[in-house]
């Protein structure tokens, strides 16, 4: 009886995890009209992320870094940055800034060797 109860607990977690749809940006991201947005993420999760707001569509374009990139941004994105053509992203955990060009939001850096970078 043990034995079917907890099959039957186990076939139910299995079946009612689903994951949630992401809009991530697959294209070419114009940059020019809107504002970078740092989502921290989960502390110990590595799951912080760049989206991105245009101001003329109104749309929000989420984790921008990761569809560019092919990697994840890293654990608790603190703030970021923006001189000249770069992005500067602090990922606080990670004690790490990861430099991105500003425009494309392709990796360029990192700088590392840091603890707790705020």
């Amino acid at each position: 009886m043990k034995k079917i109860i907890l099959f039957t607990f186990i076939a139910a977690l299995v079946i009612s995890c689903k994951e949630d749809p992401i809009d991530t940006q697959h294209f070419e991201l114009d940059t020019s009209n809107g504002v970078f947005i740092a989502c921290e993420g989960n502390f110990m999760s590595g799951n912080g992320s760049l989206s991105f707001y245009n101001t003329e569509e109104q749309e929000v374009s989420n984790r921008v870094f990761y569809a560019r990139n092919n990697v994840p941004l890293g654990d608790v994105v603190n703030s970021l940055a923006r001189h000249n053509n770069d992005l500067y992203i602090v990922v606080n955990n990670s004690g790490k800034v990861v430099v991105v060009d500003a425009s494309t939001v392709e990796y360029k850096g990192d700088i590392t060797g840091l603890s707790s970078p705020r």
